[in-house]
């Protein structure tokens, strides 16, 4: 399933991607973090950051996992393409609150939202809260 969803998630073909995610289920066979991180990415490559967004909270209800820094960082992407700057701060915000360690890819995201959405005043903040500044979060601003 992992590869196939890969495959279009690659081809930008987000709808498949959903389905093959939904499919797992009733094979029995449960989607892990890559099979969600994947498919939010199709889903913001094809400007669907809303998608996105519910595949985080139905991974966020299942119990064999918790969502990782890739996923995270997947649904930020998808947020920034979609110049969703005020959704990228609150998944910020509600990271902060759940106690999740920061994730440098979903804060340089946030930023990126912010700057092209011309919002320089957040964007300038949140890049001065990082503790660590690499080469893609100078990059956001």
């Amino acid at each position: 399933f992992n590869a196939a969803m890969n495959s279009c998630a690659r081809r930008v073909c987000w709808e498949q991607a959903v389905s093959l995610l939904a499919a797992m289920v009733p094979e029995n066979v449960r989607p892990d973090a890559f099979s969600y991180s994947t498919t939010v990415s199709a889903a913001g490559d094809g400007g669907l950051w809303m998608v996105a967004v519910e595949l985080l909270k139905r991974a966020s209800a299942c119990t064999a996992f918790q969502p990782n820094a890739v996923l995270r960082s997947s649904v930020a992407g998808a947020l920034e393409k979609g110049l969703c700057w005020e959704r990228a701060l609150e998944s910020l915000m509600e990271d902060r609150q759940r106690g999740l360690a920061s994730c440098l890819p979903l804060t340089s995201s946030a930023v990126s939202a912010c700057e092209k959405s011309s919002h320089w005043d957040f964007a300038l903040r949140l890049f001065g809260s990082l503790t660590h500044k690499d080469v893609t979060a100078f990059n956001s601003v």
